[in-house]
């Protein structure tokens, strides 16, 4: 069934490319095809297919696709995504790889305010047993542990916040170490302080034994199990720690994956919501824009890039930052691939490498790659391929 569905979602897709690259798609589309199929995840690809055409059928605003799963030309075709990964040079592999088999993992993001209506249309689809939010869990840390404890004796908040900022946020604390350069050793001149008051010393004696031991129950943010048994007979389940009769495991995530069940990420992301919302307010405006659809806006709008090489980036995700922004006004990309290039390159390490891609994208200096053969690698990147151990591996022979 994925199969048909696949193909002739992907007749659709690849319509308007040129016939002499349509072999290299339908040589791609067979190939995940056949991985997919051989290592038992068509199931989850029409399940995931189904619930976002679903969303979409009912305007329920859908990411366009991100992560590791925008590689797959299979999702592409099935609706799951909306980008062309042999366009943007994207790698199946990395989200499916044959030589090192887990269970794959789509990132959906949909309306924020509207993200419920798909997971209750899932729900009255498969079951309400079938479909469970996956638990969290909260730990007592040591000053979590420390604090509740001197709660529970009664001592002043001013005392307890102050007494707790002596210990690590992290690090659990021991009353028995010793070794100065061990976790948990708790410095001379810090015990001296709680040993000054009986009652924080025995807060402390009494928060020890806590540490690491669930402190409460919550609900994961995004992550759904959807399986074919009742998830209780996998798992144990409950009701909803925050309230309402939704089931939530009583396993975390990797208790729950680690007994064989799937995981999907219903994401609910504002900036989807404020898009949209964009979208409708365009398509009131007037009659020429009534019928915008978004992904048709062509990549190549130049007073998209006049704007961002002014730096009027506020509000855009991973643009509107002030390094990021400084960033652009020395690159001034005039394409997609150099925003490509821009988001990937700011990071600790490679952004050490801003300047010489923004030199050689305009032309100030030559374009040098590492060694002849990675030319047609590094066309896009100026030749660019970020640090190695500090050392500008642009320019390393």
């Amino acid at each position: 069934m994925m199969r048909d569905l696949a193909i002739a979602g992907y007749a659709d897709r690849i319509k308007n490319i040129p016939d002499d690259r349509k072999q290299a798609y339908l040589d791609r589309l067979a190939t995940e095809m056949d991985i997919i199929c051989s290592q038992g995840f068509a199931g989850y690809f029409l399940i995931v297919s189904d619930f976002i055409n679903w969303s979409k059928r009912n305007g329920i605003p859908v990411g366009p696709g991100r992560g590791s799963g925008a590689g797959s030309a299979v999702a592409w075709a099935l609706g799951i995504t909306d980008l062309d990964p042999l366009r943007w040079g994207l790698l199946f592999e990395r989200f499916i790889n044959p030589d090192r088999v887990s269970l794959p993992d789509f990132d959906v993001d949909f309306c924020q305010s509207r993200r419920d209506e798909t997971i209750a249309y899932v729900r009255q689809k498969y079951g309400e047993d079938k479909v469970v939010a996956i638990g969290t869990h909260g730990s007592w840390k040591a000053r979590s542990a420390f604090s509740d404890a001197a709660r529970a004796l009664g001592i002043p908040n001013g005392a307890i916040h102050a007494s707790s900022q002596l210990l690590s946020a992290k690090d659990p604390y021991s009353l028995t170490e010793t070794d100065p350069e061990a976790p948990g050793y708790i410095p001379p001149e810090v015990r001296a302080h709680f040993r000054k008051e009986p009652a924080l010393e025995r807060a402390l004696t009494m928060g020890e034994p806590l540490q690491g031991f669930v402190r409460q129950h919550g609900r994961h943010a995004a992550g759904i199990i959807i399986a074919d048994p009742d998830v209780g007979d996998v798992v144990p389940v409950m009701r909803d720690p925050g309230g309402g009769d939704d089931l939530v495991t009583q396993y975390d995530m990797k208790g729950v994956e680690s007994c064989g069940l799937v995981k999907f990420d219903f994401l609910g992301l504002k900036t989807t919501t404020i898009i949209n919302e964009a979208v409708q307010h365009v398509r009131r405006s007037s009659e020429e824009t009534a019928s915008l659809d978004i992904l048709a806006i062509p990549f190549e709008d130049e007073g998209v890039f006049e704007m961002l090489n002014k730096g009027d980036c506020h509000g855009i995700f991973q643009l509107e930052s002030e390094g990021m922004v400084k960033s652009l006004k020395q690159v001034r990309p005039t394409c997609f691939e150099d925003l490509v290039a821009i988001i990937s390159l700011y990071r600790p390490g490679p952004m050490e490498n801003i300047p010489a891609y923004a030199n050689r994208k305009n032309g100030m200096e030559p374009i040098q790659v590492p060694h002849p053969k990675l030319k047609g690698l590094l066309q896009e990147t100026m030749g660019i391929i970020g640090s190695v151990q500090g050392v500008n591996a642009s320019s390393k022979p």
